[in-house]
C-alpha cells in the first residue's frame, strides 16, 4: 500500500513540502507527495464473479 498526497495547499512550498512529506511518513511510512494531475495505475485484486 501507498500514500499519494496530493493538492497540497499555496502555503506549502519548496522544503515545506518535503516537511510535510516527512510527517506524514511518520504515521505511514509509505507516504509520497505527488503533483496535480499526475496520474497512476491502481491494481485491483481479481474479482469474483459472484461478486458485482
Amino acid at each position: 500500500k501507498q500514500l499519494l498526497l496530493t493538492h497540497i495547499s499555496a502555503r506549502y512550498v519548496g522544503k515545506m513540502v518535503k516537511v510535510l512529506e516527512k510527517e506524514a511518513k511518520k504515521v505511514f511510512p509509505n507516504t509520497k507527495v505527488v503533483k496535480d494531475f499526475d496520474t497512476f495505475n491502481i491494481p485491483f485484486p481479481e474479482r469474483k464473479d459472484d461478486e458485482q
